[in-house]
């Protein structure tokens, strides 16, 4: 691809704005993933002031990262890209699918995260995710959007958490749903302003109700870091419980580790685009053997005092010294007291997210699930 240069007159748009380069088809080192070419453009303000743009394109020459800097500012944005193909249908995809899910087949669109931070410091002032989701056919879009606003770039001086759904049909919007709602890293979220458009009281109510509603929309990553303290807080276990993503070697999605005081989760199938509720419960299902061993150290040291509570204590502590691992005996090891206890608390979790997702469905009809948190 040839490098093309333009430089434009000094003449200034209606808004005040004029190109004052642009310079087309540049390779550079250290492009993002599926960039075949780099943009750049300066443009001016008729006050003096400056926008540097860089755009990393596609073949298609669609966008896949953007970079803003101004030039009186310290701020800069950076944006990512994903556009999303429908789903190819295949016998075994239609099967499972075209029940639940059967916009998957249709819908098309991009999803975007970006970056809001500091040039100089490098801290995260905010993080968004957005997805819009397109159903031609009915014209219709559906937008998400999650974000994580940091004030100050520290977010152990808190911070607050936007979520929004909204339904466009022919280019006017429909139905909303948007929550706000605020934080630390070892805070449980506190709703702070619930609204809706185009939904009944009861609609918004019993769309907001689901505990994770204030992080369905982000990102999986992002997602898995924002609810964790949600998490942690359901299954009654310290906020300063370790937390960690990490690629296990193994096949499980998670485990435990005692001596650490750690959970560990495995991130690969996460980046892999894993549903959520099996995320969510394995993070809860690993919360629950934390509270498991909280619960043996208190029996130990004589502070139970309900027979059901040390009858579970007893079971579990026995239960500990002869584990029983997954690759020895996996029928075993699912029955075992540890395990039972723990998959029932898995069971409940999945199903609430999953039930969630299929409200948001409902509300929101033309949307993939993809969309809607899951």
């Amino acid at each position: 691809m040839a490098i093309s240069a333009t430089t434009v007159s000094n003449l200034f748009n209606k808004g005040g704005y004029r190109l004052v380069s642009k310079i087309t088809g540049q390779v550079v080192p250290n492009m993002p993933a599926g960039a075949a070419s780099k943009t750049t453009c300066i443009i001016e303000h008729i006050s003096g002031k400056k926008q540097t743009i860089h755009r990393y394109l596609n073949a298609e020459g669609k966008a896949v990262r953007i970079i803003r800097a101004n030039s009186d500012s310290n701020i800069g944005t950076l944006s990512d890209f994903t556009w999303i193909k429908p789903k190819t249908r295949t016998r075994d995809t239609a099967m499972y699918m075209e029940k639940i899910d059967p916009y998957a087949f249709e819908n098309y669109g991009v999803s975007k995260n970006t970056l809001r931070y500091d040039r100089k410091t490098l801290d995260i002032l905010e993080n968004s995710d957005t997805v819009v989701d397109i159903h031609a056919p009915s014209k219709t879009v559906t937008k998400s959007f999650a974000s994580r606003i940091t004030p100050t770039g520290k977010a152990s001086d808190g911070f607050t958490d936007e979520s929004r759904l909204t339904e466009i049909v022919n280019g006017k919007k429909t139905k909303e749903i948007y929550q706000r709602s605020t934080g630390t890293p070892d805070t449980v979220n506190t709703i702070t302003e619930t609204k809706g458009f185009g939904v009944t009281q009861q609609e918004l109510d019993e769309a907001t109700s689901n505990p994770y509603f204030y992080a369905m929309f982000k990102s999986p990553i992002n997602w898995i870091k924002a609810v964790k303290t949600q998490a942690y807080a359901n299954q009654g276990i310290p906020q300063t419980t370790g937390f960690k993503l990490t690629e296990l070697k193994d096949r499980s999605s998670g485990y435990y580790r005692p001596k650490e005081d750690t959970i560990y989760i495995n991130v690969k199938p996460i980046r892999k685009g894993l549903i959520r509720p099996c995320t969510i419960s394995t993070l809860e299902h690993e919360a629950r053997h934390k509270w498991q061993e909280m619960l043996v150290e208190k029996y130990e040291k004589g502070l139970l005092t309900d027979p059901k509570e040390i009858k579970m204590a007893q079971e579990f502590k026995n239960n500990f010294s002869n584990y029983i691992p997954m690759s020895q005996n996996y029928k075993a090891y699912e029955t075992q007291p540890v395990e039972d206890d723990a998959y029932k608390v898995t069971d409940w979790v999945y199903e609430k997210y999953a039930k969630a997702v299929n409200y948001l469905q409902r509300l929101f009809p033309r949307a993939t699930r993809r969309t809607l948190g899951e």
